[in-house]
This record gives structure tokens, sequence and C-alpha cells, in this order.
């Protein structure tokens, strides 16, 4: 949880690094967040599952997103990258809220694009989250590691 207020504390900072820990306990708790609102919305839900069951989620995926896009571009800093990377992940945020229905036999071009542009960038964004961080100083700020010690 520590993480996770860190990361909420720093909402609005969109420079310098954070370091790959700081970045997947946000997630971690992130993601445990969203799950305890899905269980919830069930079991609050009751018969009117499709209406209720999402609202919630989509509350707090909508208020948690600022939050989550600076912890990703000081992750992206930490290893070297431009935060400007976290721009692929527009589609997949547009996707989820335009709701587009990837079992439809008319999904259209835009659909399609909007899709594969997501999962491209989505693996990209893991890829660069997981590796480890630049050592020392670099463009971005002191490596966040060796500023602890």
């Amino acid at each position: 949880m520590k993480w996770y207020f860190q990361a909420l504390k720093n909402t609005f900072n969109f420079k310098g690094r954070a370091r790959r820990k700081e970045y997947w306990m946000f997630r971690l708790v992130d993601f445990l967040f969203l799950i305890s609102f899905f269980i919830t919305g069930f079991l609050v839900a009751g018969e009117k599952i499709p209406e209720v069951v999402g609202v919630i989620p989509k509350i707090y995926d909508v208020l948690i997103f600022i939050p989550y896009l600076s912890v990703s571009v000081r992750r992206l800093h930490d290893i070297g990258k431009t935060g400007w990377w976290v721009l692929m992940l527009v589609p997949s945020k547009c996707s989820l809220y335009m709701g587009i229905d990837v079992s439809s036999r008319t999904m259209t071009f835009v659909s399609i694009t909007m899709l594969v542009t997501s999962l491209i960038g989505i693996i990209i964004l893991f890829m660069f989250a997981c590796k480890d961080s630049q050592k020392g100083e670099n463009k971005y700020g002191f490596n966040p590691i060796g500023e602890l010690l």
C-alpha cells in the first residue's frame, strides 16, 4: 500500500523516475481494488448484473487514470525512454469506453485498428515496465534506487 499511496501522492508529477517496485506495486493494488469492486458489484447487483457491475470499476478507473499515467511516465523515464510512449495506451482506453464489441461480425476498420494497436502497445509497455532501471543518473533524474541507499 505504501507504493500505491506514493504514486497517488505524485499524481501530477510527470518528471523524475519511478522504480519497478513502485510501478508494479501500484499496479497490483490497483488490480486488487478493481477485482474487489467487481465482486462487490456482483454481490450488490443481484439480477441486474450487466447494468450495475461495471459502474463502480469504471468510475474508479477514470479516477485513477491520471495517477496511472504519471507512474507509467516516470517508469518509462527510469529506463531512459520518453514518457510519450504511454500514448500507446490511448487506443485501449478509447476502445474500453467506446464499447467496441470484438465479437461482432461487422467490426469496422477503425475497431480492428484500435484493437491491434492496443495489443501491440500493451505488449511493448509491459516489456518496458519489466526492464531494469538505468544505472546512475539519466536525463530524467537520479536513479531512485540510489536515492534510497
